[in-house]
């Protein structure tokens, strides 16, 4: 393998592993922190591919409020900054402003499933290039469920606390 190759790929490797560290702390001070918001904080799971059968990884991401009240519709706004896992060798982060409002019941239903809606849209800018990502979803407390659809693939994930 040619010198320049075996520098380049030692620089991606590095660069990387510095990111991986730096996310890993946050990571772990928010899963130790107290958080007021119910919904905050550090969360984990998978994600898998409906593009690329069997693909799939470990997924984490630090849920930070944006806004401290809701609008009058009921709309809050959160970054969520992810990390995900894949091919069992590459991470890759990235963060989504995530647009909530609570879940609507059934009408005349007074007893039901509480949490939020949750919908956002971001530009990657990965190793592997460019593009969109956008997930739409729901969550409660303890869980967070999506559909998510970028330029390079298509799937689900799912969420829970550490």
């Amino acid at each position: 393998m040619p010198r320049a190759c075996v520098s380049l790929l030692f620089a991606v490797l590095a660069l990387d592993v510095g990111a991986c560290a730096s996310y890993d702390s946050r990571w772990h001070a928010a899963a130790a922190a107290k958080q007021e918001d119910p919904y905050a904080g550090a969360w984990t799971g998978r994600w898998v591919s409906k593009k690329h059968r069997g693909e799939g990884d470990k997924l984490r991401c630090i849920l930070t409020p944006e806004t401290d009240e809701a609008a009058s519709d009921g709309e809050k706004v959160y970054r969520a900054d992810f990390e995900a896992h894949w091919l069992k060798v590459f991470s890759s982060t990235h963060s989504v402003m995530l647009h909530v409002q609570p879940l609507k019941k059934p009408e005349g239903e007074s007893a039901g499933v509480s949490g939020l809606a949750f919908a956002g849209t971001s530009a990657l800018n990965t190793i592997v290039g460019k593009g969109t990502y956008h997930c739409e979803g729901m969550m409660t407390p303890t869980k967070m469920g999506a559909h998510y659809d970028a330029t390079y693939d298509t799937g689900l994930f799912e969420l829970g606390r550490p």
